[in-house]
Order: C-alpha cells, then sequence, then structure tokens
C-alpha cells in the first residue's frame, strides 16, 4: 500500500489538500497518484510514503511525465495552486 500525507492547517488540523486517485500507471510504469487542493489556498505539500522513493514526476491526466520532483527517501514536496488537480507517477526503490 501507498500512504499519503498531505499538507494539513495545523491550527485546525484540516487537511489542505484531497487525495483522489491511487493506482498503478496504465504503463505499468510505477504508482500514479492524483490529489487536488480543495480550501482555495495556495499550499506547499510534503507528500510522504511508506516506501523509498527511487523517482517521482508530476504527471499530465494522460500520465505522461511532464517533470520530475526532487525526493528524499519517502517523501517529496511540491506547491498547489487554489482548487489545483495534480497527478504524480511515483516509482519506488
Amino acid at each position: 500500500p501507498v500512504y499519503v500525507n498531505p499538507a494539513c492547517d495545523d491550527r485546525l488540523g484540516i487537511p489542505l489538500g484531497i487525495v483522489e486517485v491511487i493506482k498503478k500507471a496504465e504503463d505499468g510504469n510505477g504508482v500514479i497518484v492524483r490529489m487536488y487542493e480543495n480550501k482555495n489556498n495556495r499550499v506547499r505539500a510534503q507528500i510522504q510514503t511508506a516506501y523509498p522513493i527511487a523517482h517521482v514526476y508530476e504527471c499530465n491526466l494522460l500520465e505522461e511525465n511532464e517533470e520530475e520532483l526532487t525526493a528524499g527517501k519517502n517523501c517529496f514536496e511540491t506547491v498547489f495552486k487554489p482548487y489545483e488537480i495534480k497527478t504524480f507517477r511515483l516509482i519506488f526503490e
């Protein structure tokens, strides 16, 4: 399983991002995670996983890689604009 923890408003404990999809990539290369921001805020989110990440890519809705992001051992960061939908391809070690 993949566990994703989006950013929270520390004052209220309210999630500032929603994980909509976690699934195997259509081409079989990695796991797709689709998230969106739901509070009309600009949010810096740290996404954490249960497994070490080898590569993470921001993708379009067709799951085509657009940009490789820097990943730590089990996490990566991104910035969401208000109501923005983002799709990521995670490839684990």
